[in-house]
């Protein structure tokens, strides 16, 4: 992804992780999960991708990558890093997460 900058903008490859993260926690919160597709806002169909995640990522780990995502998203507004590309973001923020 990182070395198609122009496929895959840091921008919006940073803003799915959040948003993958983010309803990966909402999803560990529901105790009924019968309404889960409207209540994740996705098609019911992906779902299962939700739930699959969920059993790879405890509550504190999803928790943990949305903290991470977010700091990368600053680093990729130039906050608090000196010099930084694409791809050491990326590379930074998916090796965090995986080691979360």
């Amino acid at each position: 992804m990182a070395e198609n900058p122009k496929n895959h903008p840091l921008v919006l490859t940073i803003s799915g992780f959040y948003n993958f993260f983010r309803r990966v926690l909402l999803y560990h919160g529901l105790v009924d999960k019968s309404n889960s597709a409207s209540l994740l806002g996705v098609n019911p169909y992906f779902v299962k991708d939700y739930e699959y995640a969920c059993k790879k990522f405890t509550l504190k780990q999803a928790s943990k990558a949305i903290t991470l995502t977010l700091e990368a998203d600053l680093k990729s507004k130039g906050v608090g890093v000196k010099s930084g590309n694409q791809y050491n973001i990326l590379q930074d923020l998916l090796v965090k997460i995986f080691d979360a």
